[in-house]
């Protein structure tokens, strides 16, 4: 997979320069992912001063990696076009007084809400969680700065309902919005897209754009089929494919606790999940000591007990990089030859992440879930 590395003015994402990085490790997903690469800068043709002005303009987190893949073609007849693969943030730099090579590595550009203690209080018993969620990513991008992200407007209500008790300076955005995205029958996704401003295919600017999966951020792919052939067969549009389950790691039970002590304590509250018949008995208890309501730790529990379910494990996939660019959320058939240890199976399996080395440049690896 053929890459040009941009990095981009953080607030405008306006693209600066490219970047001659090596080992570059590249993952996606809704965690979100990172990134990490070597930067030599003997190769940018600068000398040793502008070689450290350079870095200088990466300090303070001010810019973002944009790998792009250029001159993309899109079908006979069409002009070429390029496509953004992601936008990490560049927030840390290493390096060595004698060698001229400096380690740059960061999250994605949604990460950056781990990073911001809450400006405002969200206090609600009946709040739409996505308008809330907006609400929140409004203030982060707006106050004290001016980032260009187009949020939407997100006016029209979910439908759902959730309490918010979320008070400034006590907890980071990214954790804030997870406590809203488990609301009693409105659960969402939520990921910043990267796109491309282009003149030609020539990119000029990353553009950041808010999507939201009510309940989970999907593109159905019908176009695409992922296989994997039989043992000894060619391979066909997967090179292989893991999966495992690991009960020692999941739970029939889960209890949980929220703030206070003792008789004043929230909770416990629990979630279950049904057992087959001869299945000993797996419980775990989880606590959220910012739980203030029955209804918070409740959330709590639920989505501990997903995450807890040995069924609900994603499985990895080799996929050859000259196929298909990989993008978080998508939807594909699924079709796998019966092996030594798995039977035949067919159904839809989404993306949930995906990977990428230069060390391996043919190949990324996608996260998926059934």
């Amino acid at each position: 997979m053929e890459l040009s590395f941009y990095i981009a003015d953080f607030q405008s994402g306006d693209l600066i320069d490219t970047l001659p990085l090596e080992s570059v490790r590249l993952s996606s997903s809704l965690q979100p992912g990172q990134f990490q690469a070597d930067l030599d800068l003997r190769k940018t043709g600068r000398s040793m001063g502008e070689a450290r002005d350079l870095l200088d303009l990466l300090r303070a987190g001010r810019a973002t990696l944009v790998p792009i893949r250029e001159g993309v073609s899109t079908g006979p007849g069409n002009p070429p076009t390029s496509l953004a693969l992601g936008e990490w943030w560049i927030a840390s730099a290493t390096g060595s007084h004698r060698s001229p090579i400096a380690r740059l590595a960061g999250p994605e550009f949604a990460g950056y809400a781990k990073h911001v203690m809450l400006w405002d209080d969200f206090v609600s018993q009946s709040a739409d969680p996505v308008v809330t969620m907006r609400q929140m990513l409004w203030d982060l991008y707006t106050t004290e700065q001016t980032v260009t992200v187009d949020l939407q407007s997100w006016i029209s209500h979910t439908g759902a309902r959730v309490a918010v008790d979320a008070r400034k300076y006590t907890t980071d955005h990214w954790s804030a919005i997870s406590d809203l995205q488990d609301a009693d029958g409105g659960p969402f996704e939520w990921m910043i897209r990267a796109g491309l401003v282009q003149s030609g295919w020539i990119p000029e600017r990353v553009t950041r754009r808010l999507e939201v999966g009510q309940p989970v951020l999907s593109l159905n792919r019908p176009d695409i089929t992922l296989e994997v052939s039989a043992p000894d067969a060619p391979p066909a549009s997967l090179v292989d494919a893991s999966w495992g389950w690991d009960e020692t790691a999941s739970a029939n039970w889960v209890f949980g606790l929220g703030a206070g002590r003792g008789d004043d304590r929230v909770g416990p509250v629990q979630s279950t999940r049904s057992r087959v018949t001869g299945e000993p008995v797996k419980s775990r208890t989880v606590t959220d000591p910012d739980a203030m309501t029955t209804a918070q730790i409740r959330r709590v529990t639920r989505s501990s007990l997903a995450r807890l379910s040995p069924d609900e494990r994603v499985r990895t996939a080799s996929m050859p990089a000259s196929r298909y660019t990989p993008r978080t959320g998508e939807a594909y058939s699924w079709r796998a030859d019966e092996s030594w240890t798995r039977a035949a199976e067919s159904g839809t399996v989404r993306c949930v992440g995906w990977s990428w080395s230069s060390q391996s440049p043919d190949v990324y690896e996608l996260d998926l879930v059934r």
